[in-house]
């Protein structure tokens, strides 16, 4: 173990000893906005330290996807009901009537 104490995010959980910086792997650098904070990152560090502000990241991307996804899908259900309903009673029928794929019929 080593004895000497070591200042913030110089001591290596990995090797339990201090950190070699450049000649690891798993030393890498960040760049871009802290999520927390809003401000701009650009610095190395390791993998392993920085795993909980890039899981954050992670997770406010993802939760911006979803939130994209919901949107185009109320879009395009909005749009297939209004051509739907512009179709002549005549084709609403056909659509009604013809089998897809999943078994579901073309109403909307």
């Amino acid at each position: 173990m080593f004895n000497k104490k070591l200042p913030d995010g110089e001591f290596c959980p990995l090797l339990k000893s201090a950190c070699v910086r450049h000649q690891c792997a798993w030393y890498l650098k960040v760049v871009g906005m802290d999520p927390q904070s809003g401000q701009p990152v650009d610095k190395w560090g390791c993998s392993v330290a920085w795993l909980p502000i890039l899981t954050i990241e992670n997770s406010n991307q993802q939760r911006m996807t979803a939130a994209s996804v919901e949107k185009v899908s109320k879009e395009v259900t909005r749009v297939k009901a209004t051509f739907f309903a512009a179709l002549s009673p005549e084709a609403q029928e056909r659509i009604r009537q013809t089998p897809l794929l999943e078994g579901k019929n073309g109403s909307p």
